[in-house]
């Protein structure tokens, strides 16, 4: 209490309550004008970080494919919401015990599709889709309760790129 109340030139210096009070009392009404917008914007916020686990693990998996000279499988579990990235030493290799699964499951009101659903990166750095769509992996990933939705595209060069949609479906 002695903190709040220091003695300056005879004069007691410090916060009433009823400052105190105000000051709390605004506070909190700037907290409950701004808490709206935050929780419109969660499920945003979980899309973008959706987006961001799979293009870092395809980064990654090209990467890994380039620094060890062999293939990574990567397959895309749509209706699991899960995904597969693993080690093979040949082109159309079979999934190898050494397959890591990656889930979005704790992302809740986010699902994706992929096509094709399966597809390699080479030692290259190139990617092959195991069924022939112009050898482009497209993965769109979308907000279940917004329109919002991303593209994520590995092109057959091996680039990975992302792409918005606001407000619908189309560019």
């Amino acid at each position: 209490m002695k903190a709040l109340h220091r003695i300056v030139e005879g004069r007691k210096c410090g916060f009433t309550l009823v400052e105190i009070l105000i000051v709390v009392t605004l506070t909190v009404l700037i907290s409950l004008f701004a808490m709206p917008n935050v929780i419109a914007r969660l499920p945003i916020y979980r899309l973008d970080s959706a987006v961001e686990r799979i293009n870092t693990q395809l980064h990654v998996a090209r990467l890994e494919a380039m620094a060890e000279g062999q293939y990574m499988g990567v397959r895309f579990l749509g209706s699991t919401k899960a995904y597969d990235i693993w080690p093979t030493p040949q082109k159309n290799g079979a999934v190898s015990e050494s397959v890591e699964r990656f889930n979005l499951s704790d992302l809740k009101g986010v699902s994706f599709q992929a096509y094709p659903s399966e597809g390699h990166f080479g030692p290259s750095g190139s990617f092959t889709a195991a069924e022939s769509w112009g050898n482009t992996l497209w993965i769109w990933v979308y907000s279940d309760s917004t329109h919002e939705q991303r593209s994520i595209v590995v092109w057959p060069s091996g680039q990975v790129c992302i792409y918005k949609y606001n407000g619908g479906y189309g560019a």
